[in-house]
């Protein structure tokens, strides 16, 4: 089997975003195309030239959508609505108006009144999926256990999912507030510490927003790797991703490729977590047996992280970052014109002081 997995450039300055695109097969005539987020609308007009021109194709079998935010799902719109896709495969919050009318704080809403507010919330995500019906494209909702393509959703499971819609920012004010959520911004002015090859200082402790927590987490097998998508995912959602990928007989430990979380951000992981998802800490000199990719936007100063890129380097892991560029990780296929050769991310002594 070959497999292409494209990490396309996404914004520039301190906004980041994802698009990513992949196919696998036994023959090109044969492949399977899967679109996983599709950053920006000018992200999207990219994507959709990229697949044209190196796939050979205007068909995608899978467009999946982690999550609403719209460094996310903005380019989306435009691969849909383009392009010829067999399924998208999206959370639609406002179809479970009746089941969520209860946890906000206004006891007014009707479940007509909360689809509305919950559509209004999201407009982007509610464009995506207008483009799709009116196409009469087949929408599917990525919960635990879905299977699309090669790829196994290991997170979020539907229940916790609607636990943590009221809990979205955008959406109305809970009648309950779940804490253990990020609600700080994070500090500009950064101060530095030493760090060692075995002295972590990564935090144990770590949050992100409800929003991020709810993104699909996917997981597949292509040949011999094993793959990991993660999207915005924190800590909740990763750790019941490994606890149902551990049930299910897969170790994410052994995962070959793996995309670092939320652009690099030290809110989204701990040294427990990647244990976990990359694999214990190997020593200084030892082999790098796997892949990582983070995207990143150009010119990025903050993002991502040092913290980060030095744990997954201690666990083994070759580091690449977008930064305005286009990097593809692969199996038996080419190298193709004007690809960049991967700068990997090394290891710091410097990094940023833990809160």
């Amino acid at each position: 089997m070959f497999y292409e997995i494209d990490f396309l450039p996404v914004d520039s300055g301190e906004k980041s975003g994802d698009a990513i695109c992949l196919r696998y097969g036994e023959t090109e005539e044969s492949q399977t195309v899967m679109v996983i987020d599709g950053g920006t609308s000018y992200s999207g007009e990219n994507m959709i030239k990229h697949i044209k021109k190196f796939y050979n194709t205007d068909f995608v079998n899978y467009v999946v959508s982690t999550h609403p935010d719209g460094d996310h799902v903005s380019g989306l719109r435009k691969i849909v609505e383009e392009m010829d896709v067999g399924e998208l495969w999206m959370h639609q919050p406002w179809n479970y108006a009746e089941e969520l009318k209860d946890k906000f704080k206004d006891s007014r809403f009707t479940t007509e009144g909360l689809e509305k507010k919950l559509r209004e919330s999201y407009p982007l995500a509610n464009e995506l999926e207008s483009i799709a019906i009116e196409k009469e494209i087949p929408i599917k909702e990525p919960f635990q256990g879905e299977r699309i393509g090669n790829f196994l959703v290991l997170s979020p499971f539907k229940d916790w999912y609607l636990e943590l819609v009221p809990q979205f920012s955008n959406t109305p004010e809970p009648k309950e507030i779940t804490e253990g959520f990020l609600k700080k911004s994070v500090r500009a002015i950064l101060n530095w510490v030493d760090e060692e090859w075995d002295v972590e200082t990564l935090s144990t402790k770590a949050t992100t927003s409800p929003s991020n927590e709810s993104c699909v987490i996917l997981y597949g097998e292509l040949e011999e790797s094993k793959i990991l998508f993660t999207a915005d995912a924190g800590v909740l959602g990763l750790d019941r991703a490994a606890d149902y990928a551990n049930g299910k007989g897969y170790d994410l430990s052994g995962c070959t490729f793996i995309q670092i979380p939320h652009h690099g951000s030290r809110n989204n992981v701990t040294p427990q977590i990647l244990n976990g998802i990359v694999g214990e800490k190997v020593g200084k000199d030892g082999e790098k047996t796997k892949t990582a990719f983070v995207s990143v936007s150009k010119d990025s100063e903050t993002h991502p992280r040092r913290v980060v890129t030095n744990a997954f380097n201690r666990r083994g892991a070759n580091i690449g970052r977008t930064n305005g560029k286009w990097i593809c990780y692969f199996n038996r296929r080419p190298d193709r014109p004007n690809m960049y050769d991967l700068d990997y991310i090394p290891f710091y002594n410097k990094v940023e002081e833990s809160d």
